[in-house]
């Protein structure tokens, strides 16, 4: 799957099937950036919605540790700030 959307809430996702809602998995989160070291975390579909050729999944991480979740609001609010900063 394929990130397309990130907060420290959840995750939307492009995959290449249909998940159930309900269903729960663990996710591999990779950062492009370099400093930042994968982060594992449990999910849990909320939707799944077909958009052309692939699925849209909205998946809601679940019983985030406190130091996982510190991690991916750093990493969400420097994005945040870089994102800003191209689109001015």
């Amino acid at each position: 799957a394929t990130s397309r959307d990130l907060s420290t809430s959840g995750v939307k996702l492009q995959t290449s099937d249909a998940l159930p809602v309900g269903e729960e998995f663990e996710c591999l989160l990779e950062m492009d950036d370099h400093t930042m070291s994968r982060l594992t975390v449990h999910c849990q579909v909320r939707w799944c919605r077909p958009e052309g050729d692939h699925f849209l999944v909205g998946a809601q991480f679940m019983d985030l540790p406190k130091a996982t979740h510190s991690r991916l609001a750093y990493f969400v609010n420097a994005l945040t700030r870089v994102e800003r900063g191209v689109l001015k």
